[in-house]
């Protein structure tokens, strides 16, 4: 009875919100899902690479379950034709909680607009369109960039993953958060996008935070220096790759409405599975990668990971980034740091907790990377409020979420 009735008072308390009181919490509430998933699959990578499995094996399984995009987006397809007869009344009818109205089948598959597009309303067709046996047209641009960031997204997961062998959960959370300035760099250089000086001071604040961090992790006195500085630059590598991928896809996929993120991702897992097995069975052949540490056990937890960490927490977050916006969804993600330093003071007791002067440096480079990152983020907010109608740039991209 005392359930049933503390129930009621949550649905009464629901009901009585506004719509985008509902929305926001619904965002915030996937956001704090996301960054716990994110954190606690960093320490699942941990202990299944201390276990023995090769962080190659491990990334190409995970990459490799983005496939299932593919079904879910025939499925979609399939029933979004079912329903034609009553699209004039579903046009009318107000959307459900928690949900925008949708132009068509592909923003309905809750994958944020700011990757894909930011010209609202305009359908663009492709006459070259390739065509599945289920009768879907594809259109070749998602093949190609596909290609394209297939590669680059294989690696930043892989160098993520091995970084995580290399070093501490909590260094590799703070440093991961430079990503969003790597992304920045390349834009400007790339995609000549306009060089705000004020991002320039917080890009050098960012830059002193992670030399302290990097520095605060190999300040421990034993023979792990080398590898936890390595696992440092990984991380960092990790984040370049991250931010080319981004830059890839804003130069492949840039402002096309009918272009599906969800069919894109498809691909990517799918040639992934396809063209990296050769490399896989070569590699292993070879002596490099070794399926020893890959136990039935290993092997589950490795796939609830992927579907965990990749599948489900960009569906989170591509739901977060609509109901609350890129800025604050990206913002609300530094959570993921204090969440990372309890877990690791309390699970691991990594080295830099136990030298004063190496936590005093971790805590003082969080605070500056963080600062950084708050940064750029306030601009991009502020850029994007004097120009609205102007299509997003790359700081409207998730740009911490280089996660695997």
């Amino acid at each position: 009875m005392a359930a049933d009735a503390r129930w009621l008072k949550v649905k009464s308390f629901w009901q009585g919100l506004t719509r985008d009181k509902r929305d926001r919490v619904l965002g915030l509430l996937f956001i704090v899902a996301v960054a716990f998933i994110w954190v606690l699959a960093s320490f699942l990578v941990q202990d299944l690479e201390a276990e023995g499995l090769n962080p190659f094996l491990l990334t190409y399984i995970a990459n490799s379950l983005f496939i299932v995009y593919l079904p879910i987006y025939v499925l979609m397809k399939r029933l979004t034709r079912g329903q034609k007869g009553r699209s004039s009344a579903a046009a009318e009818a107000p959307a459900p909680y928690g949900q925008h109205p949708m132009a068509d089948t592909e923003r309905a598959e809750l994958i944020p607009e700011h990757v894909h597009s930011s010209s609202m309303g305009r359908a663009l067709t492709s006459d070259k369109a390739w065509k599945w046996p289920l009768h879907i047209h594809v259109d070749p641009r998602i093949l190609s960039a596909s290609a394209v960031v297939a590669p680059l997204w294989f690696a930043a997961q892989l160098t993520f993953n091995v970084s995580l062998s290399e070093t501490t959960v909590t260094s590799n959370t703070i440093l991961s958060s430079t990503s969003s300035l790597f992304t920045y760099g390349l834009s400007c250089l790339l995609l000549l996008e306009a060089f705000v000086i004020s991002k320039l001071l917080f890009i050098a604040l960012a830059i002193g935070g992670t030399i302290m961090v990097t520095y605060g992790d190999a300040k421990q006195g034993d023979s792990s220096q080398l590898n936890t500085v390595g696992g440092d630059l990984l991380v960092l590598l990790s984040g370049l790759c991250y931010a080319a991928y981004t830059i890839a896809i804003r130069k492949m996929l840039q402002d096309d409405d009918s272009l599906s993120m969800m069919l894109f991702f498809g691909f990517v897992g799918a040639l992934n599975a396809a063209c990296l097995a050769p490399v896989l069975v070569i590699l292993h052949l070879a002596g490099f990668v070794s399926t020893s540490g890959l136990t039935l056990r290993v092997f589950a937890l490795t796939v609830c990971k992927g579907l965990f960490d990749n599948v489900l927490s960009d569906y989170l977050w591509a739901r977060a980034v609509l109901l609350i916006g890129p800025t604050v969804a990206t913002v609300g993600l530094s959570m993921q740091v204090p969440l990372a330093v309890t877990l690791d003071a309390v699970f691991k007791r990594p080295a830099w907790l136990h030298s004063a002067s190496s936590a005093t440096l971790m805590f003082g480079g969080a605070i500056l990377v963080l600062s950084g990152f708050f940064g750029i983020s306030a601009e991009s907010a502020q850029l994007d409020a004097k120009a609205p109608h102007e299509p997003l740039q790359e700081h409207d991209h998730p740009g911490t979420a280089i996660r695997v």
